[in-house]
């Protein structure tokens, strides 16, 4: 009965593809058919086990091999072919769209699910009376979990002291539990022989209901320790912002009372106060990255009102320091979307000052609105320091910083872009950067779904 787990590996590996690409939000209608499938049917083989596997019986060279009962090609066509086909076709559909990057992730990942299951499914068929060795899907697990690891450790995919801790967890849970099973179903039995025509299956629905009640309480527990970690953040962000908006207002006050050579002093406090601002909203973005339930409350936004607004506030900067400033396609009619305006705000703001600090004086400014598909298309040009084609591997990478950007800039983070991704990727969409090398400008592309147009 231990095969239930297959239920469990295939939803844990949907889960964990959909999470590396950013998609579980836009995904979450097929994971909850998935989750809730994944339940019922577990539930169903627990309280009625002949329905999964009757008494094993001599298969080929097996003394005892497994004998399937009546429903168990429903949890084969569910999640021996269904699910996977459907996570690796998005893998698939993801790899295409991604920058390179996260293709090196995906490439790793799809290689090592397509060929665990291809490999791990030749134990299936002799279950079935076809006969075929299942000695052949030995090398499943290496072949699954080489790749997948080599990727997670290579390209940072995940923290490895969290996997040990919470697999540690995890695991004593489960043992726990598996041990509070077996003792219940030893109970069981013994009740049966002990009290002819006892219900055979009051205890197996009482351990079920018992290991469901554990997984819910985990999980509980686990999403508690991830919102006090978030909340913990946010908490000292905001202690950190109420003395640095104080600076702030002292130095407004104090710059119509001292003389002119101590404004440049001035000047340098009110630059690092802000430095600091913009540190501690990072610092908030990136814990939230994970945490979007808790971080992200959506609304139907005029994305082209949105747009326009926020261009409206970098035009005197661009003229101060002689840069061309243009907008264009705002004239086509409202286009809504359903969107966090703070955080857009975050990502917009985060190219804009990207596009304001490294175009020179004399350079251009483009901002662009379009509508293509079902999406709205906004585009960021600039005629700055631009980038490498080999620096566009890494551009949207954590606290990665081009040479020319760190020359130009010493003061950033490497942290804006890698936000301005994330908050589009939480709205479903996508943004890319494009540029012809360094000098020559740079383009980044804002793609994000339309909820609906409104012509003017």
């Amino acid at each position: 009965m231990w095969n239930i787990s297959i239920i469990w590996i295939a939803v844990f590996l949907t889960h964990c593809s959909f999470a590396l690409v950013g998609v579980v939000r836009k995904q979450f209608i097929f994971m909850y058919c998935m989750y809730g499938s994944a339940i019922l049917l577990t539930l169903v083989y627990l309280i009625f086990p002949d329905t999964f596997l009757l008494p094993s019986v001599p298969k080929l060279y097996f003394i005892n091999y497994y004998n399937p009962g009546n429903l168990q090609w429903v949890m084969r066509l569910i999640f021996d072919v269904v699910v996977p086909l459907y996570f690796l076709g998005y893998l698939v559909y993801a790899y295409r769209h991604a920058d390179s990057v996260m293709r090196n992730r995906l490439k790793y990942f799809f290689v090592a699910l397509s060929l665990g299951y291809t490999i791990g499914s030749l134990a299936i068929p002799l279950v079935y009376d076809i006969a075929i060795d299942p000695a052949w899907a030995g090398p499943f697990v290496p072949i699954l979990a080489i790749p997948m690891a080599y990727a997670i450790v290579r390209y940072n995919l995940m923290d490895i002291r969290v996997i040990a801790k919470r697999a540690f967890e995890f695991g004593v849970i489960v043992t726990l539990t598996s041990f509070g099973i077996f003792m219940v179903g030893y109970l069981n039995s013994m009740i049966v022989v002990w009290i002819p025509g006892f219900p055979s299956w009051v205890f197996t629905v009482l351990a079920s209901c018992v290991a469901a009640a554990l997984g819910w309480f985990t999980w509980i527990k686990f999403r508690e320790t991830d919102l006090l970690k978030y909340e913990f953040i946010t908490t000292m962000t905001h202690k950190l912002r109420t003395p640095l908006t104080s600076i702030k207002w002292s130095v407004e006050n104090l710059h119509s009372l001292v003389p002119e050579s101590g404004k440049t002093d001035l000047a340098h406090i009110d630059e690092s106060a802000n430095r600091l601002i913009q540190l501690a909203n990072a610092l908030v973005e990136v814990s939230a990255e994970e945490q979007v339930e808790y971080a992200y409350t959506y609304e139907t936004l005029n994305f082209t009102d949105f747009i326009r607004d926020i261009t409206h506030e970098y035009l005197s900067p661009a003229q101060e320091k002689g840069i061309i400033f243009s907008v264009q396609g705002l004239e086509g009619g409202s286009v809504f979307i359903r969107a966090d305006k703070l955080k857009l705000r975050v990502m917009m703001s985060s190219l804009m000052d990207n596009a304001l600090i490294y175009t020179p004086k004399g350079g251009r400014i483009t901002v662009s609105m379009m509508k293509k598909g079902g999406k709205v298309v906004v585009s960021v040009e600039d005629t700055g320091i631009g980038f490498s084609p080999e620096e566009a591997d890494h551009i949207f990478t954590r606290m990665y910083r081009t040479e020319t950007a760190r020359k130009t800039e010493t003061e950033g983070t490497g942290i804006g872009l890698f936000v301005a991704r994330k908050i589009v990727e939480h709205h479903g969409g996508t943004l890319k950067a494009h540029s012809f090398g360094k000098g020559k400008g740079s383009a980044f592309l804002i793609s994000i779904p339309i909820w609906k147009n409104e012509s003017k």
